[in-house]
């Protein structure tokens, strides 16, 4: 699945990668997990030479030629939607990652990727095997150079990119199923009392007439939550009406105007950074049928951090028992087409936070925006 790890919006430090050990020892930070039995393609923008996407796929068996047409061709389609989005791709780095590396292995899906990439305008870079000790390349007139061993990480080299993505608050686990655990429900959920006394607030808001304003009051909190650390005993009482808040797009939308486009930009990453351990919590705690809603709205927010793997793993959770959620759709097609964060500021910023929280009515070219369909979104500035 597609990340985009490089965002003016979430205002990630640069990281510079200088050489293959650097750019290999990157991989897990970028990818989420350590990327056991896969290919990893990293695509630099032409002028800032900036990682904008990361795609990562299962690795096929050694020499079954028709799983490797197979993943050329995923790979193939997915960089092309990313093409017609005007995303800048101009060169690719390729790094096959398993157990068994060396530099013969697969050497026909990489010619055939390289190949795919040149046909689309895209520079192959460094072409290269590794088991995460060693590293083997495949580029021209290295297929000599590499002993059956390969070229040992620089440990240095190591160390010193791994230090700088810690302190940038970047971070990665084992594998992707110990990626897909942290959403395993909590042992004590929320009480069902509680979701009682939410909705029925809600309902006498409603009635009243205050429906705007209880939303509003819901909004400010969550925003206000997304300053601070998550706290697991202030969830437990609030985490209710909190769930039943985000099942409504009125709030779930301007919660995200407001941490993307109206936070300092300075603070967003932080505040993204902190609603994702807020919505992981409560994704966790939430029983259906509130908890896809809450997925979905994780989803969205890790997707905006650049992390395209938890995004799809969260908008999987919420499709599993709500097939038809919109915004894990949304969310789930954007990282299947490499589709850049950056898009959903365009859209936001075409509709803006009256009309997101329903009390404006959207103007005639916002309404024909189909969300679900990535390629008719604007092109972000």
């Amino acid at each position: 699945m597609p990340n985009s790890p490089a965002q003016p919006g979430a205002q990630q430090p640069p990281i510079h990668v200088t050489s293959p050990t650097a750019m290999i020892a990157s991989l897990p930070y970028l990818v989420g997990f350590i990327p056991h039995d896969s290919v990893v393609l990293l695509f630099l923008a032409e002028h800032s030479n900036q990682v904008v996407v990361s795609l990562r796929v299962d690795l096929p068996p050694v020499d079954d030629a028709a799983v490797e047409d197979d993943v050329v061709a995923m790979i193939t389609e997915t960089v092309r939607g990313s093409l017609a989005l005007e995303v800048d791709l101009h060169m690719a780095h390729l790094v096959l990652w398993h157990d068994d590396a060396n530099a013969s292995a697969h050497r026909r899906l990489v010619t055939s990727l390289t190949r795919s990439l040149q046909d689309l305008g895209i520079r192959t870079g460094h072409c290269l095997a590794t088991d995460g000790l060693a590293m083997w390349d495949y580029g021209p007139g290295h297929s000599e150079c590499c002993t059956t061993s390969g070229h040992t990480l620089d440990g240095e080299e190591v160390e010193r990119i791994r230090f700088a993505l810690v302190v940038s608050e970047l971070g990665f686990v084992p594998s992707r199923s110990a990626l897909a655990s942290s959403l395993t429900p909590a042992i004590t959920l929320l009480s069902e009392a509680g979701f009682t006394d939410a909705r029925a607030m809600l309902t006498t808001a409603e009635f009243e007439g205050f429906g705007d304003d209880w939303r509003r009051e819901v909004e400010d909190d969550l925003v206000a939550a997304c300053q601070r650390r998550c706290d697991p005993t202030e969830l437990a009482t609030v985490g209710a009406i909190w769930a039943v808040a985000l099942s409504d797009a009125r709030v779930r939308e301007p919660l995200m105007y407001r941490l993307l486009q109206v936070s300092p930009p300075q603070e967003r990453r932080r505040g993204l950074s902190n609603c994702r351990a807020w919505l992981t919590a409560l994704t966790t705690m939430t029983p259906e049928p509130y908890q896809p809603a809450v997925a979905a709205t994780l989803a969205a927010v890790t997707w905006q951090l650049g992390d395209g793997a938890f995004a799809t793993i969260a908008a999987e959770k919420a499709l599993s028992t709500q097939p038809n959620n919109s915004l894990a759709r949304i969310v789930q097609a954007s990282a299947k087409s490499g589709v850049p964060p950056q898009k959903w500021h365009a859209i936001l910023d075409s509709i803006g936070l009256a009309q997101l929280r329903g009390t404006q009515q959207a103007d005639q070219d916002s309404a024909r925006v189909d969300p679900r369909d990535p390629l008719a979104w604007p092109t972000a500035s």
